[in-house]
């Protein structure tokens, strides 16, 4: 119930009064139409509007539509190499289970530095892979939910599709894809090629079974959720944002503070990667972290750890019997990662125009986790 307070908080262009915590909805009938028109504040009443980075419509029939219908095929090819991956690391649950009661594991933080925090074996170890096994399944449902209800809506087809997690998910894969061809083409060109870490298992392995798993649930968590999720969550405390702690999950959307802070992770996550695989590591995981960074301010993180659980365990399916229907759906991720990529560079163009629309500090939006109502 309102109170009578919040009449301050809609002056101040406040969401949620200070006082009660009770929502502020439009009461100005022109709003809307500033908002439509990329307008930062309401003409008519003054308050701060929120809108998402300015869409460029496209005609029907342009290269850029087509190029953007092409990229829909990246919806099945990541869905059905994620089902493959999934499979494989359920089927060896218990082999890596038993595995683990003999084994080690460093717990790695980032600081910005990787450090080791601590050392795992035994009845630990074999509870971490279960827990790691439990959020990457987690990760997944979330997904498919998400993509399902996406799909649900009213709407065109194609339009439905492209707000989509698992879209997401596949056009930054298939990007990423195209970012390493032209780093590895250019480290050819130099006669460098990236270094392989020593003792890297890859293949239908217990060790790569557990690292790769580990690697999507743990460097997700220290490498978006500490150095985006937290910052965000005490800046959303800080203005009394109700359901702040929801923040630390992502799922927010963007603002020139959430962008400032997907860059500084992106170069820390990079810069991790150096030891063990050398400095030409640095670029293309840069790059990535990124494409992961955007996928958890704009989903949540179990959209990022979904990526990351892609990308990584292809390491575990392309050394199987599934090896030849892997490379050939490689083969057109590659392709397709072009297109992508060209796309993304087009949209650079107004990159300054989208940031500067942007919200300073908070996104105008809530997390996923603590919207009420029909999210």
């Amino acid at each position: 119930m309102a109170c009578d307070r919040c009449g301050e908080a809609r002056a101040e262009g406040s969401r949620y009064c200070a006082f009660c915590g009770e929502e502020q909805r439009d009461d100005c009938p022109d709003c809307d139409a500033f908002r439509s028109g990329g307008a930062l504040y309401c003409g008519s009443c003054g308050k701060r509007l929120g809108h998402p980075p300015v869409q460029r419509p496209t005609e029907p029939g342009s290269d850029i539509s087509l190029a953007k219908k092409l990229c829909l095929v990246m919806v099945p090819i990541a869905a059905l190499l994620l089902i493959a991956e999934f499979c494989f690391m359920i089927g060896g649950t218990f082999t890596v289970f038993d595995w683990c009661a003999t084994q080690s594991m460093n717990i790695l933080g980032l600081v910005p530095n990787l450090v080791v925090l601590t050392t795992i074996s035994g009845t630990a170890l074999q509870v971490a892979w279960l827990l790691i096994e439990a959020s990457v399944i987690l990760s997944l449902a979330l997904v498919a939910y998400q993509t399902w209800k996406g799909m649900s809506e009213e709407g065109r087809t194609e339009e439905k599709i492209e707000k989509t997690p698992l879209y997401g998910i596949g056009y930054m894969f298939a990007a990423m894809m195209a970012v390493n061809i032209i780093i590895m083409v250019v480290n050819m060109m130099f006669g460098k090629s990236i270094e392989i870490p020593d003792g890297m298992d890859t293949g239908n392995t217990p060790a790569a079974l557990l690292e790769f798993a580990d690697a999507a649930v743990w460097e997700e968590v220290i490498s978006r959720l500490v150095p985006i999720g937290i910052p965000m969550a005490i800046v959303a405390l800080a203005n009394r944002r109700r359901g702040w702690p929801a923040y630390i999950l992502g799922g927010f959307g963007l603002s020139k503070l959430a962008v400032v802070l997907i860059l500084i992770s992106s170069l820390m996550f990079g810069f991790a990667h150096m030891s063990g695989w050398g400095i030409l590591k640095v670029a293309p995981t840069f790059f990535t972290g990124i494409m992961m960074g955007w996928l958890y301010c704009r989903f949540g993180i179990h959209a990022s750890i979904a990526f990351h659980f892609l990308v990584d365990y292809l390491s575990v399916i392309s050394y199987t019997g599934l090896q030849i229907p892997v490379s050939l759906a490689t083969l057109v991720v590659m392709a397709v990662g072009f297109v992508a990529l060209g796309l993304i560079i087009l949209g650079l163009r107004s990159i300054r125009e989208d940031v500067k629309a942007l919200p300073d500090w908070i996104p105008d939006q809530e997390s996923i986790f603590c919207r009420r109502g029909s999210d």
